[in-house]
């Protein structure tokens, strides 16, 4: 698949009123149960296992490397492992932790999220992911954790200024 293919359907997944109807009830399942959240999530992807997310322009990520190596393995699931990636091309690789500001829109929500992640490689299908360790946002989530939670903060705003 081209790229352009690629990008034209992940905009294709993304549709306003899903948003808005998510941002409607999304507040009302905190009364559910978490095992009955879980379910209908996994429901839900059965069909399509794929999330529409596409990360605005002018993010910011900033990468430290880990030197905590225990400290850094708490932060992880169990069925992941610390993976070793660069950063930039021909640089050495190293573990990292990752502060990512960013605007997003998905199949499930809109807009501002400040996350910190690990980048680990699944045990089970070899896929590196970035770990969400901890997040700020101004919109709906759902995490393993606590299931969907309404925002974390009123108020959040990502701007940069690109002068060239």
């Amino acid at each position: 698949m081209s790229k352009y293919k690629f990008i034209k359907k992940v905009e294709e997944m993304i549709k306003t009123e899903d948003i808005a109807t998510l941002r409607l009830i999304g507040p009302l399942l905190k009364y559910l149960p978490g095992k009955f959240q879980t379910k209908a999530m996994e429901s839900s992807s059965k069909d399509n296992p794929y999330l529409g997310f596409v990360v605005e322009p002018y993010s910011t990520f900033l990468f430290y490397e880990l030197i905590d190596l225990d400290w850094a393995r708490r932060l992880i699931p169990d069925g992941f492992e610390l993976e070793k990636t660069n950063v930039f091309n021909g640089g050495q690789a190293k573990y990292y932790i990752a502060f990512a500001s960013f605007n997003v829109k998905t199949s499930a929500f809109a807009g501002t999220r400040l996350e910190v992640n690990v980048i680990a490689r699944s045990k089970k299908t070899g896929l590196i992911s970035w770990i969400i360790v901890d997040y700020d946002t101004n919109t709906l989530s759902h995490d393993s954790l606590k299931g969907v939670i309404d925002y974390t903060t009123k108020q959040a705003v990502f701007t940069s200024d690109q002068t060239s």
